[in-house]
């Protein structure tokens, strides 16, 4: 179930074949791509490894780390976390401080109609985070996929978060993946 309030999340995924980690980021960015996600690659001094963005103004985070066990065998550790920008927030506050003057100055009309603009943008910006964040995190089981199970791509950008979602839902109750509770 899609939480509403945006948090981080932590998953675990064990491999007995060993890859690179580009290997392991690789197979997550495509199948995110699959699926009509925008994702950005992290750079050689981020602290971060991808970029999710869902809407205008939500973006979740990915870092991997790949703890070696010998005989090619893997233990891949995901953190993945919300993320708002502060420039992108600027647009709620100028229709904010717009609201105001306009309350201060006796135009309640422009007031309201300013003030449902900064709710329904200010809703659609808090709606950007989870998406993106549960996206990443339903697609970590589909980056170790290679059979017959894997999910078909979307066919248009409207059914993305649905259809995808579902289908990697049924996925992951195959696959060895552990979620401990909210990492911090």
């Amino acid at each position: 179930m899609l939480s509403i309030v945006p948090r981080a999340h932590g998953a675990t995924i064990w491999n007995e074949h060993g890859r690179a980690p580009d290997a392991w980021l690789g197979a997550l960015e495509t199948a995110l791509r699959e699926h009509r996600a925008r994702v950005l690659r992290g750079g050689a001094y981020d602290t971060w490894d991808l970029e999710v963005r869902s809407g205008l103004l939500g973006v979740a985070r990915v870092r991997l780390v790949v703890e070696e066990h010998g005989q090619g065998r893997q233990l891949g550790r995901f953190r993945v976390w919300p993320r708002s920008a502060p420039a992108r927030l600027v647009p709620l506050a100028l229709l904010a401080s717009l609201t105001a003057g306009a309350v201060l100055d006796g135009a309640h009309a422009a007031a309201s109609v300013l003030g449902l603009l900064a709710v329904g943008l200010t809703l659609y910006a808090v709606d950007g985070c989870p998406v993106a964040t549960e996206a990443i995190v339903r697609a970590l089981p589909l980056s170790t996929q290679t059979g017959p199970k894997a999910c078909p791509s979307a066919r248009t950008p409207y059914a993305y978060p649905r259809a995808f979602l579902e289908c990697a839902d049924r996925i992951a109750e195959d696959l060895p993946v552990r979620r401990p509770s909210a990492a911090r």
